[in-house]
């Protein structure tokens, strides 16, 4: 690891300034980020639409259609973190000019899989968001309404309400390499976690504001770019199905890939000003020059 050079300038940066920087760090890396994005989150999604497109069938009722895109999106929401992580490994490989290959990232991301599972799958809620809608498709129409607009949010909502509060883990899991247990005199995730976000609680707020504010904005804009491409290619005049569903799920998931770089940017700038990171990784330089000229 090159603790001297970096791809991204250690500075401190206002929450503006990591939006437009995370624009274009995904302009600049966007083809490995989309690809690790397929890769991490394709399976959620294929195991989201299976268990809700039959919402999407208009002989149940117009309401459940509509329905269908509260319960994605609910999925979605829950999920983010679960489908990005291959994103935040990419992203802190390549901020120390690592080798970033699909091969490095997956191997990193299966070494530490079961603590990310647990983490976001049982804590986080994203499983349960998943049972509630197997368990309850396809039932009668009633039943699927209240799912997606009372139980599939409710979960979302205590699921978000956590890592709202610890936005953190992927990168405490998966870039510091903190065990789950102490040892060695090092923290446990639990107090890792609980000490970066106590120290950052200022920042994570206005971070989680930010992110509400503009996610809802960037979905529609992402969005209509989709419905575009369909009217000037005549895409769904052609379809036997509705392609409006597979829109809205492929949006909502390029819009989750951008704001795990934000969240990583984030992370990055919380570290600089609460931990003096930028001195510690002087001080990491200076100690390993020091070390390779007494070997020398």
């Amino acid at each position: 690891m090159q603790f001297d050079q970096t791809s991204i300038a250690i500075r401190e940066r206002s929450s503006l300034e990591i939006f437009d920087l995370a624009a274009n760090v995904l302009v600049r890396n966007i083809q490995p980020i989309m690809i690790l994005l397929f890769l991490n989150a394709a399976p959620l999604a294929l195991l989201d639409y299976y268990l809700i497109n039959w919402m999407t069938d208009v002989s149940f009722s117009y309401e459940l259609s509509i329905a269908y895109y509260f319960a994605m999106l609910a999925l979605i929401v829950s999920q983010a973190q679960l489908g990005t992580c291959l994103i935040t490994i990419f992203m802190g490989r390549v901020m120390f000019l690592q080798e970033h290959s699909i091969g490095a990232v997956m191997k990193d991301f299966l070494k530490r899989l079961p603590y990310f599972l647990f983490s976001q799958g049982i804590l986080r809620l994203a499983l349960f968001a998943v049972c509630a809608a197997w368990i309850t498709a396809p039932k009668d129409s009633e039943e699927a309404q209240l799912l997606a607009y009372l139980g599939l949010p409710a979960i979302t909502f205590f699921g978000l309400l956590v890592r709202g509060m610890r936005p953190f883990v992927p990168e405490v899991i998966y870039l510091e390499q903190t065990p789950l247990k102490s040892k060695n005199d090092l923290p446990s995730l639990s107090q890792r976690s609980r000490n970066l976000h106590m120290l950052a609680a200022g920042a994570i707020s206005m971070h989680f504001v930010l992110i509400l504010i503009f996610a809802p904005l960037l979905l529609f804009a992402v969005h209509s770019i989709f419905v575009m491409l369909d009217s000037m290619f005549s895409i769904r005049a052609n379809s036997q199905i509705s392609l409006q569903p597979i829109y809205v799920l492929f949006s909502a998931w390029m819009v989750a890939g951008f704001f795990a770089v934000v969240r990583f940017l984030t992370y990055i700038d919380v570290r600089i000003r609460q931990e003096g990171w930028s001195v510690d990784l002087k001080f990491r330089v200076e100690n390993t020059l020091l070390h390779q000229s007494k070997e020398s």
